[in-house]
C-alpha cells in the first residue's frame, strides 16, 4: 500500500507542474516568498531577539507548510477522485495518504537546505540524525488528521473553508513569528494547547541545535499516534456513508 501511494504522489507532484516551464518549482516559490516576508518583518520590523533567524524560519516554516498544505489537500482526497472512490475499491488510507506525501516530497529539499545551512554554520549539527524522527512524526500525524477531514468532508462540504480559517488562526498561535517564551498569560496557555506547537518546538530543536527533553519528543509522538488510531478508527466507521455522500 506505501508503494501505491508513493507512486500516486509522485504522479500528483508531476500533475500540478504540468504544462509549466518552471515544473515543481513553482511549489517551492510559496514558502520561499513566506520567509523572505516573516524575515523582513521579524528582523527589521519587530527587530525580534531570535538567534538564527534564518535556520529558525526554514525550520518552522517548512514543517508548518507541510502540515496546513497536507491537512487543506486531505479534505478533497476523496471529494476528489468522486468517480474512483464509487467504480473502485480503492482505499481512503491509500488516497489520504499519497496526499500528504505529495505535499512532504515537494517541500523536503527545504530540510535539506536546513541541515546544509546547520553544517555551515555548526548550529545543531549533533542533532541531524534525528530528522528523520521529526519527519515521521509529522507524516503519522497529517496521516490520521487527514483521514478524519477527508472522511467528513464529503458529509458536511463546509469543511475545507472552515479549516482554511482556522489554520489561518493556528498559525498565530504556533510559535513561528515569535519565540514560546515570548508569551505571557492566556496567550501562552493557547499557544501550548495547540497541537501543531509541539512538532514546530521540535523542528526548532532540532535543526537549532536546543536542549531535547523526553517531553519534546513524547508529546508529537502522542499526538500522532492518537491522530492516527482516530482517523483509521472513523474511517472504518464511517467509509461506506461517505463513499454514498460523494
Amino acid at each position: 500500500m506505501f508503494y501505491s501511494s508513493l507512486r500516486l504522489a509522485i504522479f500528483e507532484i508531476q500533475k500540478r507542474s504540468l504544462n509549466t516551464y518552471a515544473g515543481w518549482t513553482w511549489s517551492l516559490m510559496n514558502p520561499m516568498s513566506q520567509m523572505a516576508i516573516l524575515y523582513f518583518i521579524m528582523n527589521y520590523v519587530f527587530k525580534a531577539n531570535i538567534e538564527n533567524m534564518v535556520l529558525w524560519l526554514i525550520s518552522s516554516l517548512t514543517s508548518w507548510i507541510i502540515i496546513q498544505g497536507a491537512l487543506l489537500k486531505s479534505c478533497q482526497s476523496l471529494v476528489s477522485r468522486r468517480a474512483l472512490m464509487q467504480n473502485n475499491n480503492v482505499s481512503h488510507f491509500m488516497l489520504v495518504a499519497a496526499d500528504v506525501l505529495s505535499e512532504a516530497l515537494v517541500l523536503a529539499p527545504f530540510y535539506l537546505i536546513g541541515i546544509l545551512y546547520a553544517l555551515y554554520t555548526g548550529t545543531g549539527i549533533g542533532h541531524i540524525l534525528l530528522i528523520p524522527i521529526l519527519f515521521l512524526f509529522i507524516l503519522i500525524f497529517l496521516l490520521g488528521a487527514g483521514l478524519v477531514f477527508a472522511t467528513i468532508t464529503p458529509i458536511l462540504r463546509d469543511l475545507p473553508y472552515l479549516l482554511g480559517i482556522l489554520l489561518q488562526i493556528a498559525f498565530w498561535l504556533t510559535p513561528i513569528a515569535y519565540a514560546k517564551s515570548y508569551m505571557t498569560g492566556i496567550a501562552a496557555y493557547l499557544v501550548e494547547l495547540n497541537p501543531f506547537t509541539h512538532f514546530i518546538l521540535l523542528s526548532q530543536a532540532v535543526f537549532m541545535g536546543k536542549e531535547l527533553t523526553i517531553s519534546l519528543f513524547a508529546t508529537p509522538a502522542i499526538l500522532a499516534l492518537v491522530s492516527l488510531v482516530i482517523g483509521i478508527t472513523l474511517s472504518r466507521a464511517i467509509g461506506t456513508k461517505t463513499v454514498i455522500n460523494l
